[in-house]
């Protein structure tokens, strides 16, 4: 709690990705950003991080590469700051953006709230729209 940490977001598409799209990522209230990056583990790749204003919301802009469907991606929100509390916390989401405009190809939310304690967690969610997080 309190302290800073990675979240891996594994997601498949059903919209591909071209070279120079964006996702933008969306977390509960209480989490904050620090020197985040965002990592594409699939090709190694990073994308350049925007926090917006409130925050807990970080736009990964321009990833240098493709993102195809049916594909399982893993992408590393880097310099994420927990809540001060634990507790269940609610609207995990990310939005696929065709460049860096706000125009939304997708959305993935985690339909489920995720518990956050000390130490690490893992979550699973799996449903029509698919998201996995693990921190």
């Amino acid at each position: 709690m309190n302290l800073g940490s990675k979240f891996d977001f594994t997601f498949s598409l059903t919209v591909p990705l071209q070279k120079g799209d964006s996702i933008k990522f969306n977390f509960p209230e209480g989490f904050h950003f620090v020197k985040p990056a965002c990592f594409h583990r699939n090709s190694g790749s990073y994308a350049t991080p925007e926090v917006l204003h409130n925050s807990r919301m970080v736009i990964c802009n321009a990833w240098p590469q493709d993102m195809a469907v049916d594909t399982w991606h893993v992408v590393s929100i880097i310099g994420v700051v927990n809540p001060e509390y634990s507790g269940f916390f609610k609207t995990f989401s990310l939005e696929t953006l065709q460049g860096v405009s706000s125009y939304v190809y997708e959305r993935v939310a985690v339909p489920t709230p995720v518990h956050i304690s000390p130490g690490s967690i893992h979550v699973a969610v799996r449903s029509a729209s698919v998201l996995m997080t693990t921190n």
